[in-house]
């Protein structure tokens, strides 16, 4: 689950990965304040690009959006606690990766939300 520095128990330890999602975040809102980020991804934020002549936006790894959903939607305990959420639906660990697919091809591969819409990159190939 990604960590918050809302959660106290793990203030002072944030991991490399999370911190550097922190300072892309940072860099990307002076950049192009209007750059749509994912909620509760950050650990699948992998970058800062652009499709020319567009302004700077996200880029997040597919693999890790997966990574991260299968968790999500395997553990309740995990889902984010705040209002305005995406839903997710808690299923048994067997089922967690389809469920995450699913859910991602349905409500993430397929947004495009204007000039601002992150890109989804996958590494894999």
């Amino acid at each position: 689950m990604p960590k918050t520095k809302e959660d106290p128990e793990s203030e002072g330890q944030f991991d490399a990965t999370t911190a550097r999602a922190l300072r892309l975040k940072d860099e990307l809102r002076e950049l192009n304040p209007e750059a749509i980020l994912f909620a509760d991804l950050d650990e699948a934020l992998v970058g800062i690009g652009s499709a020319y002549p567009g302004e700077p936006c996200a880029i997040y790894s597919e693999e890790k959006i997966l990574s991260l959903l299968r968790v999500m939607m395997s553990d309740q305990s995990q889902l984010p606690e705040r209002e305005g959420n995406f839903t997710y639906r808690p299923v048994p660990e067997d089922e967690s990766y389809t469920a995450a697919v699913e859910w991602y091809e349905f409500n993430i591969a397929c947004l495009y939300a204007g000039p601002h819409t992150p890109i989804i990159i996958n590494l894999s190939y």
